[in-house]
């Protein structure tokens, strides 16, 4: 249930997300893009695809067909153009800022929600923090990284939305979604599968599902994730061998792990693959860290949030300890593992979003579903 604000419109909450998102669009447009790193890639190969060529067997591609050949599309649409990059991302920015908000709100106050949106769009959708222009929602190295965040948030929602009514919509909305991020990049899989994993247990959990019921509930996504799948495999086989494109969609797992690219030192240093056990304490300490934050927050809530003369002092507490430690670690006094003092994680983020929602107590059970989910995808790096 979503928690009301006190005699404000909702339209008002759109309103000023919508004012941050055109100010920073214009403030920066045009501005972002890097041709020679990585973006520059991302125009030519929708273009190429434009021109009759295709994934897997004109061009030599990793990662999955949707984002590719949905950019081809736009390329069809409204002209082989950067402009038709920049404004398509935009609206995929857009539509993440929408998504967060439906998601936030459904537990939260709304100001709190507003909030999240507004340091989203500045601190994450479209800043540049270091001398290449890849690492933001505008212009990014890939657009299978915007695009599978999208459907992340699309594939979560639909399942906090399941939670309320066990209506199966909401479930093949996720599954549906899932399916698309199959055909976007490995890491995202791996995340969101781990969120969707956790999310149904609680669910089965919360509702007292019988093993049947259980079995018809993972039956249901898996005919909904199975539809984007073979729709696509499907197409591409009409352009190409079966074994082609089995190859292809599968190039992102063999490439990490089969070739010669797994032992290069600039893979294995952003796989983590150069000191697996290093890195699987820090992410401990920093998932550690994640959870003392929302426990501190819940703890406060509790203590100070029956005196309201002490709310406004509580949450002023909250944010201004949640900045310090930025700006401290933006000045490298902090450092929240080796991500460097300006890589900005998808763990990161999540500290400003539970700060924020630290503010209230979780007041309902959606809230326990999406965050035991997005804490499992605490490492999801940006490369």
């Amino acid at each position: 249930m979503a928690v009301p604000s006190r005699k404000i419109s909702p339209w008002i909450d759109g309103v000023v997300l919508s004012l941050v998102f055109v100010a920073l669009a214009v403030w920066s447009w045009r501005k972002c893009p890097d041709l020679t790193i990585d973006f520059g890639m991302q125009a030519y190969i929708p273009w190429q695809i434009t021109q009759g060529k295709h994934l897997y067997t004109d061009i030599a591609w990793k990662y999955g067909p949707f984002s590719q050949y949905l950019d081809a599309a736009l390329f069809r649409l409204c002209g082989v153009s950067l402009t038709t990059l920049f404004v398509a991302n935009l609206a995929n920015l857009a539509l993440i800022t929408t998504l967060l908000y439906r998601i936030f709100v459904q537990f939260t106050e709304r100001w709190v929600t507003v909030v999240i949106g507004i340091v989203f769009l500045s601190v994450f959708g479209i800043a540049q923090y270091t001398w290449m222009g890849n690492w933001n929602y505008v212009t990014p190295y890939v657009p299978e990284a915007g695009h599978s965040v999208t459907l992340s948030l699309a594939a979560l929602w639909g399942l906090t939305r399941y939670q309320t009514g066990l209506n199966l919509r909401w479930l093949w909305l996720s599954g549906t979604c899932f399916g698309l991020i199959c055909l976007t990049k490995i890491e995202a899989v791996v995340a969101v599968g781990g969120c969707l994993s956790v999310g149904l247990a609680l669910i089965a959990f919360i509702h007292q599902r019988t093993p049947r019921q259980v079995a018809g509930m993972l039956l249901h996504l898996g005919g909904a994730t199975a539809v984007p799948i073979l729709l696509g495999v499907f197409l591409l086989w009409t352009r190409m061998p079966l074994a082609t494109v089995v190859e292809g969609l599968l190039a992102n797992v063999t490439l990490t792990v089969k070739s010669d690219m797994a032992n290069s030192r600039f893979y294995k240093k952003h796989m983590g693959t150069d000191d697996i056990a290093g890195n699987l304490g820090m992410m401990v300490r920093l998932f550690g860290g994640l959870l003392l934050v929302v426990a501190g927050g819940v703890g406060l809530e509790r203590v100070l949030g029956r005196q309201d003369k002490k709310q406004w002092l509580f949450r002023f507490l909250i944010f201004a300890g949640v900045s310090l430690l930025a700006v401290l670690r933006r000045k490298g006094a902090v450092c929240f593992g080796d991500a460097g003092k300006n890589h900005f994680t998808v763990g990161h983020r999540n500290l400003w979003f539970y700060s924020c929602h630290a503010c209230r107590a979780f007041p309902d059970s959606r809230a326990l579903v999406f965050g035991a989910g997005s804490a499992s995808d605490h490492r999801l790096g940006a490369r």
